[in-house]
C-alpha cells in the first residue's frame, strides 16, 4: 500500500513538473520554500538576492491587491486566473496545458524569475509561502495561493504536506526528495534519519542462526522493531543455523570425502547437502553410466549387486563329449559371459558299453563308421579255426553284444572226410577209426537166430564193407534158428531123428552159394541117443565182399561189391594231397598214390601240416581295422605273400583336416588345427563376448561367441560403436565454460551419468543483482531489475531536466525522460538548449 501511494506521488509530483514547465514557469529552477518582502506600495518584494526578470520588466503584483503582510497576495479578478477549459482542470488552472496557444495567459517559463511562478491569470508573480496564504487558501503545488482548502499532500507545494482542515502545512511528505538524502519522512511529517519503516519487510533480530531473520512491525511513531520469523529448532543441512547456535550444518560433516555411487559408477566424492535438508555423498565428477550386468564379479548396473542376472554361476556343469565329459561349475569369463570350468577328458578307444569311449558324439561304432562288431568264437580253446570250426561275428546292441553270428563249433564226427569235432583228426572216433554198427538182412531178423550186425569203418569219407555180420540162411536140423524167423530147426520134411553117431554133408547156406566162390559144406554128426542132428561143422556160408581177391558173398564175382576199388582217390591232405587209384588191401581199401611227409604250418592259405587244417596256428579271418580316422577300413586278417599275418583292409588316403569332429588327416587327432573347445573372444568394445572354438558345418572353425550389436558412441568410457576406440568424437579434455554472468566457472568436458560430454565446471549460485555492470543473478542480463525509477533532475535544461534514476554501466545515474528533439511551438524547450 505505501508503495502504491509512493507511485501516485511521484506520478503527480512529475505532471506538476511538466504543467509548469508549459504553462507559466520552469519550477525546476527552485525546488524549496521561498520567503518573499513586500514593497510599500502593496506588491510584493521578491528577496534581495533574487536575480531580475530576464527582460527586464518589474515584477507585478497580480490585480494590486497585496498587503505587507500577504505572502502572495493575489485579487480574484478573473482576469487574473486561466480559465478553466475542462471539468478535470482546479483552481482556474489548464493543468492539462491542453489550451490553445493564443488563448493562454501571457507569461512563460522564461518570463519568470527564479522566486517567482507564473500565476493563474499569466502574470509572473512571487511564489507563495506555505502558511503566508489568506484563509480559505493553500499554498498550492504551483507555488501560488489558491482559493479553498487542499485535499491530499499533492494539492500543496512541495515541503508541505495536507493538514486535516485542509490547509497546506510545513513539513515533508512522502515524495521524491522531500527529505535530504539518507532521511525519510516520519508518520509527523519530520525528516528523519534512516529508513523508512516497512511493516512486513524482513529484517535481522540480532539473534544468531536462522534465528536472526525477523519481520519488520512498524510502532506509531514511525519507528520498527524486528520480530523473529521463526524459533530455534532442528538443525538442518542447507547453510542455515537452524538451531540458532552460531554454528551452520554442523554434524553433517559438509566437504569430507566419501565414495559415491556403487559398482562401477562409484566415483570419489563429497559429504554435500541435499533439498530436503538431509546430507549425501555427491560425486566430485560424473562417473561411468550403469551398463547391462556382465558376469565378471562386478556391479555393472549399479545397484549394489554384483552378478544377480546369471543365477547359474556356481551350479553343475559338464564339458566334454560322451566318456570326454566331465564335471565343473559354472563361472564368469573375462568378457563378461559363462562358461564351464571343467577340463574335458581324452577320447578312448570304443569297446561296447553304451558309452560315447572316443568322444565322437557317437556310441558303440567303429572307427571307419557303422555298428561296433567284433569276431566271436564260443567252442573250446584250441579249436577255433581248426577243422570245420570258425569264429563268427557279433554286433554291439544297446551297449551289450548281441549274439555270435556265423560261427561253426566242434560237432560230433561224421564220415564226411572232415573234421567235425575239430581235434585235428578226420573222421575218428575219440583218436581211433571211426566205426558205426551195419547189418545188410532182411528188416526184423538182426538179432533173431544166429542173425547179427556187423561193422563198418569210415575212410576218406565214406563207410566200408560191414564186417562180422550173420545174415538169415537155411534152416537145417542143428538145434538152430538158421534162418532168422524165432524158430528152430522148423520146417525140416521127416523131423531130425538118425542114426547114433552118423555124419552127413550140410550147408545152411542160401540156395545156390554152396560151392561157389569161398561158400563150401560143412559136416553134421547125430546126437549119441539118435535124437538128432548136430551143428554144421566146417561150413563157409556168403559174407560180405571184402577186398580180399576172394568170392566172399559166393555170387561168382571177386571183389564186385566193395565200393571205389579203382577209383581215382586222393592220398593225405593238404600240402601232402596226392592222386592216385583205390586198390585193395587186406579186408579195405587203400589209395595208391605218393606218400609225402607234413612240414610245419606256415601262414600262406596252405595246410602245410597236413592236419586238413590251413593256418590254423595263426591269427586269421579275424575282424581288423587298417588305417585311423577317416581313413579306416575293416576288414579280417589274412596271411600275405611273405607269410606274415596282414589285416585285409586298405587304409584310404588322408585328407587335409577339416573342423568337423573327424580326423581327415588320419593322424589319430580330430580337428587338431582348430582349438575346438578352447576359449575364445569376438567382437570388441561393448560387442566383445566370450565362447568356444566350434565347427562351423563348412569345414572351418568359428568362435561361438554372441557378438553385441554396435551402438551410437556415448561417453562412458566404453566402445560403445565397436570400432575399437572409446568416447571418440566426443570432444573430451577440450576447454568448455558453464553457467553465465557471475556464475559462469571454465572447466573441461568429461562423460556425464546421462551419456553425454558435459562440462566438468559446476556453475556458482546466483546471487542478487546490484547495480555493478555485472549479472550477479546469473540470468544473462547486467543490472537488470535494479532501478528504483525515482524521479530526478539530470542538471540539464528544457524536456531533458527531468529524469528517472536509473543503474547506467554499472553505476546509477538520472536518465532524462525525453530525448532531444526537433523545436516544435509549444512553449516547451523540445530541444532542450535552455530556450524555449
Amino acid at each position: 500500500m505505501r508503495a502504491g501511494i509512493q507511485a501516485a506521488s511521484a506520478a503527480l509530483w512529475i505532471a506538476v513538473l511538466l504543467f509548469v514547465g508549459s504553462g507559466c514557469d520552469d519550477v525546476n529552477d527552485r525546488v524549496g520554500v521561498v520567503d518573499f518582502g513586500t514593497r510599500t506600495d502593496g506588491r510584493v518584494e521578491p528577496p534581495e538576492d533574487a536575480a531580475p526578470r530576464p527582460d527586464g520588466r518589474p515584477m507585478l503584483d497580480q490585480g494590486s491587491d497585496a498587503t505587507p503582510a500577504d505572502a502572495t497576495p493575489r485579487d480574484a479578478a478573473p482576469a487574473d486566473a486561466c480559465p478553466p477549459d475542462a471539468a478535470a482542470d482546479q483552481g482556474g488552472m489548464d493543468l492539462g496545458a491542453d489550451m490553445a496557444p493564443d488563448a493562454r495567459p501571457g507569461c512563460g517559463p522564461e518570463d519568470c524569475g527564479p522566486d517567482e511562478t507564473c500565476g493563474p491569470d499569466g502574470q509572473c508573480i512571487p511564489r507563495c509561502v506555505v502558511g503566508g496564504c489568506a484563509d480559505g487558501s493553500h499554498c498550492n503545488a504551483a507555488w501560488w495561493c489558491e482559493p479553498g482548502g487542499c485535499a491530499v499532500d499533492g494539492d500543496c507545494a512541495l515541503g508541505s504536506f495536507c493538514g486535516p482542515d485542509g490547509d497546506c502545512l510545513v513539513g515533508c511528505r512522502q515524495a521524491p526528495d522531500d527529505c535530504p538524502p539518507g532521511q525519510f519522512c516520519g508518520p509527523d511529517h519530520l525528516c528523519l534519519p534512516g529508513a523508512p519503516c516497512e511493516a512486513g519487510a524482513p529484517c535481522d533480530t540480532g539473534a544468531p542462526g536462522d534465528c536472526a531473520q525477523g519481520t519488520t512491525v512498524c510502532n506509531a511513531d514511525g519507528s520498527g522493531a524486528c520480530e523473529p520469523a521463526r524459533q530455534a529448532g532442528e538443525e538442518r543441512c542447507g547453510g542455515g543455523d537452524e538451531d540458532c547456535d552460531g554454528r551452520v550444518d554442523e554434524g553433517f560433516d559438509l566437504g569430507a570425502e566419501c565414495a559415491a555411487g556403487q559398482g562401477i559408477c562409484r566415483v570419489a566424492g563429497q559429504i554435500r547437502c541435499t533439498p530436503d535438508g538431509d546430507a549425501t555423498c555427491a560425486p566430485l565428477a560424473d562417473g561411468p553410466a550403469p551398463e547391462a550386468e556382465a558376469c565378471n564379479g562386478r556391479d555393472d548396473d549399479c545397484d549394489g549387486t554384483a552378478d544377480e542376472d546369471f543365477a547359474d554361476v556356481g551350479a553343475e556343469c559338464f564339458l566334454g563329449v560322451g566318456g570326454c565329459a566331465r564335471p565343473g561349475v559354472v563361472v564368469c569369463t573375462d568378457g563378461g559371459a559363462t562358461r564351464c570350468d571343467a577340463v574335458s577328458g581324452a577320447p578312448a578307444e570304443e569297446i561296447c558299453d553304451g558309452v560315447d569311449n572316443d568322444c565322437d558324439g557317437s556310441v558303440d561304432e567303429m572307427a571307419g563308421g557303422g555298428i561296433l562288431n567284433e569276431r566271436c568264437y564260443a567252442g573250446p580253446d584250441g579249436t577255433r579255426g581248426v577243422g570245420a570250426c570258425r569264429a563268427g561275428t557279433r554286433f554291439c546292441v544297446d551297449g551289450a553284444w548281441g549274439f555270435c553270428d556265423g560261427e561253426v563249433l566242434p560237432q560230433p564226427e561224421t564220415c564226411n572226410n572232415v573234421d567235425d569235432d575239430c581235434n585235428r583228426l578226420v573222421d575218428d572216433d575219440l583218436g581211433g577209426p571211426l566205426l558205426e554198427a551195419c547189418y545188410g538182412g532182411p528188416a526184423g531178423t538182426a538179432g533173431v537166430g544166429r542173425c547179427a550186425a556187423g561193422t563198418r569203418q569210415c575212410s576218406f569219407g565214406e563207410w566200408g564193407a560191414c564186417e562180422g555180420e550173420v545174415l538169415p540162411g537155411n534152416e537145417i536140423c542143428d538145434q538152430a534158428d538158421n534162418d532168422c524167423d524165432g524158430e528152430v530147426d522148423d520146417g525140416l520134411p521127416g523131423g531130425c531123428a538118425c542114426d547114433p553117431g552118423a555124419t552127413r554133408p550140410c550147408y545152411t547156406g542160401p540156395d545156390g552159394t554152396q560151392g561157389v566162390g569161398a561158400c563150401a559144406e560143412g559136416t553134421q554128426t547125430c546126437q549119441a541117443d539118435g535124437s538128432g542132428w548136430g551143428a554144421c561143422q566146417g561150413e563157409r556160408g556168403p559174407a560180405a565182399e571184402a577186398c580180399d581177391g576172394a568170392d566172399n558173398d559166393c555170387d561168382g564175382q571177386t571183389d564186385e561189391a566193395v565200393a571205389g576199388v579203382g577209383e581215382a582217390c586222393t592220398l593225405g591232405q593238404g600240402q601232402c594231397a596226392r592222386q592216385g587209384v583205390r586198390v585193395c588191401e587186406g579186408q579195405g581199401l587203400r589209395c595208391a598214390a605218393e606218400v609225402v611227409q607234413p612240414v610245419p604250418e606256415r601262414c600262406d592259405g596252405l595246410d602245410n601240416d597236413c592236419d586238413g587244417n590251413v593256418d590254423e596256428v595263426f591269427p586269421i579271418d579275424e575282424a581288423c581295422q587298417a588305417g585311423v580316422g577317416a581313413c579306416a577300413r575293416v576288414g579280417v586278417t589274412a596271411c600275405d605273400d611273405a607269410g606274415r599275418v596282414v589285416c585285409g583292409a586298405v587304409a584310404g588316403a588322408p585328407g587335409a583336416e577339416l573342423c568337423n569332429g573327424l580326423d581327415d588327416d588320419c593322424d589319430g587327432s580330430a580337428d587338431e588345427s582348430f582349438q575346438v573347445g578352447r576359449a575364445c573372444a569376438a567382437g570388441q568394445g561393448l560387442c566383445r563376448a566370450d565362447g568356444v572354438w566350434t565347427c562351423d558345418g563348412a569345414g572351418g572353425a568359428v568362435c561361438d561367441a554372441d557378438v553385441g550389436q554396435p551402438v551410437d558412441e556415448v561417453c562412458n568410457q566404453r566402445d560403445d560403436d565397436c570400432d575399437g576406440a572409446f568416447d571418440e568424437g566426443l570432444g573430451l579434455g577440450e576447454a568448455c565454460q558453464v553457467g553465465v554472468g557471475a556464475c559462469q566457472r571454465e572447466g573441461a568436458r568429461i562423460c556425464g551419468a546421462n551419456g553425454a560430454a558435459v562440462c566438468s565446471a559446476v556453475a556458482a549460485e546466483p546471487g542478487v543483482e546490484v547495480c555493478n555492470g555485472l549479472d550477479d543473478d546469473c540470468d544473462g542480463q547486467i543490472d537488470n531489475g535494479v532501478e528504483d525509477g525515482g524521479v530526478c533532475v539530470t542538471g540539464q535544461t528544457g524536456v531533458c531536466r527531468t529524469g528517472r534514476r536509473l543503474c547506467v554501466d554499472g553505476g546509477r545515474a538520472c536518465v532524462p525522460v525525453a530525448q532531444p528533439s526537433a523545436e516544435v511551438c509549444n512553449g516547451l524547450d523540445d530541444d532542450c538548449d535552455g530556450q524555449v
